[in-house]
């Protein structure tokens, strides 16, 4: 809106409308007061605000060594090739845990739910994995 042109019934017409906003800002406070005054609302009201404090999120830890992560199917693909240098013998939990430097859990999990969708990987005895060919039979 250009202003060095503004007609006196114009003027006045915004005029109106900033005092008419005043009053209204002027009733926002009064209640603002009157909510943050103590005992001022019933109890069922004083029930619906929330009091919880919301605490910062923590940031995620950087590597100790300063490496990026990983990418995507790293972990898939260290074990896969471990698990095919070891041949038909297989390779146990711990090794491949003591090669990748993870906890035997994370291996054992790995193997539980990655580890299941592949049709070559195969327990071949007791906490050994081996890479077998599509056509040999299952244990």
């Amino acid at each position: 809106m250009d202003f060095s042109n503004i007609s006196r019934a114009e003027l006045t017409r915004l005029m109106k409308l900033i005092e008419r906003k005043e009053a209204l800002q002027a009733q926002i406070d009064a209640i603002d007061r009157e909510l943050r005054s103590p005992g001022a609302a019933p109890a069922a009201a004083s029930a619906e605000v929330s009091t919880r404090v919301r605490r910062p999120r923590k940031a995620i830890p950087a590597r100790a060594d300063g490496a990026p992560s990983p990418r995507r199917g790293a972990v898939r693909d260290a074990i896969l090739g471990l698990m095919q240098a070891a041949g038909p013998g297989g390779i146990t939990v711990k090794e491949i845990a003591g090669k990748l430097g993870k906890p035997t859990g994370h291996i054992h999990t790995w193997f539980s739910i990655t580890g299941r969708g592949i049709v070559n990987v195969r327990k071949v005895g007791g906490g050994r994995w081996a890479w077998v060919a599509n056509d040999a039979p299952a244990n």
